[in-house]
């Protein structure tokens, strides 16, 4: 991996979320950057050179993030987020999508579905996390839909016309997705978490064209699992990265979770750990001759430091990969462009966090 120098907007925090590639000569990035108390969206895009900030909006409340990022092409790309009031526990937020016409960056409104039920009639929060465009009329962005006392997965479905919420199942009070990939209009997968019996396990839902369907899946972790990203490179090839609580007790560390999907069922993969304390892996990508890259970070104890894995065909290997900083190095998202691929994410840095991009030559 490599540091390739990214964009930040003032002095505040600033952050990437997630990464899309067009080509190799047009990629583009989104999170978001503070001033004050407020948050606002942030789009990066590469021109093959260098990164450059482009102009976006925001939603109607003051705390803006974006998360997710997918590309049709060059002049049909969309980003999902959520814009939140800001009203500290009580806090509101409400779906956030925004698209790309080769010219300005543009909201388009977006469904915020109320739970159903709804005890006691509380007001409903929506966020989205992650969007994958098929085509120009189709288009799917996941997150959830919540209260104080219950929260459901949440699927949104674009026509080409408007945004429509689609039936998923959500069998328990609480359940969220967090990533979404296909391998074709009738082949989508979203992955996240959901609550049974106390206990955080993973959650799969698959779209066959018409309706949402939940997929058993293993679990690793004693009471969490986290699944926290898909890629798809056929209906027989489809990876998730996350992590898992591995003991229970007063220190309770996280550590490395990937699962594989081989046409018939899912099955837990063994990933790497650099130490026994915190490691995440937090964004997934299968690549063009076979294979996948997952990228995260790990705890050292004293700092957190970028964690890069690759996937050889046999097992999870460990890849180098830089630290910007001495305190703070995350990895989030990875795409890919050609034989190189592009992680995004944070770095700590003089009292703020700023955005972090690298490079890798596969």
């Amino acid at each position: 991996m490599e540091d390739r120098s990214s964009r930040n907007v003032g002095d505040g925090d600033n952050g990437l979320a997630a990464i899309d590639v067009v080509s190799s000569q047009d990629i583009w990035a989104v999170g978001n950057t503070a001033a004050g108390e407020a948050r606002s969206t942030l789009v990066e895009h590469w021109n093959g050179s260098g990164w450059a900030i482009v102009p976006s909006p925001n939603g109607a409340e003051p705390i803006n993030w974006l998360t997710g990022v997918s590309a049709v092409s060059a002049t049909d790309i969309w980003a999902v987020g959520f814009t939140n009031d800001g009203n500290g526990f009580e806090s509101q937020s409400f779906t956030l999508t925004m698209h790309y016409d080769g010219t300005s960056w543009k909201v388009v409104p977006s469904p915020n579905p109320e739970p159903d039920p709804n005890p006691g009639n509380y007001a409903a929060s929506n966020e989205l996390y992650a969007v994958h465009a098929i085509s120009t009329d189709d288009v799917w962005a996941v997150g959830h839909t919540f209260t104080v006392n219950s929260e459901q997965t949440l699927a949104l479905h674009w026509d080409g016309t408007s945004w429509e919420n689609v039936p998923t199942p959500h069998p328990t009070r609480y359940s969220r997705l967090r990533s979404v990939d296909a391998a074709a209009s009738d082949d989508i997968w979203a992955v996240g978490e959901i609550d049974r019996a106390g206990k955080q396990r993973t959650l799969t839902q698959h779209y066959d064209g018409t309706s949402w369907t939940t997929v058993p899946s293993p679990n690793e972790g004693l009471t969490v699992d986290y699944m926290s990203s898909v890629s798809v490179a056929a209906p027989d090839d489809v990876w998730v990265v996350g992590h898992h609580i591995e003991v229970i007790g007063l220190d309770q560390p996280y550590q490395t979770s990937s699962w594989h999907y081989d046409g018939v069922a899912w099955s837990l993969v063994d990933a790497p750990d650099m130490n026994d304390q915190n490691n995440y892996l937090r964004g997934v990508v299968t690549l063009p001759r076979g294979g996948a890259m997952a990228v995260g970070f790990w705890d050292t104890g004293t700092a957190l430091l970028t964690l890069t894995e690759r996937w050889n065909g046999t097992s999870w290997e460990v890849v180098p990969s830089p630290n910007k900083g001495n305190v703070i190095d995350e990895l989030w998202a990875v795409d890919v462009a050609s034989n190189r691929l592009w992680a995004v994410g944070q770095t700590f840095s003089f009292f703020s966090f700023r955005t972090l991009v690298q490079r890798f030559s596969c």
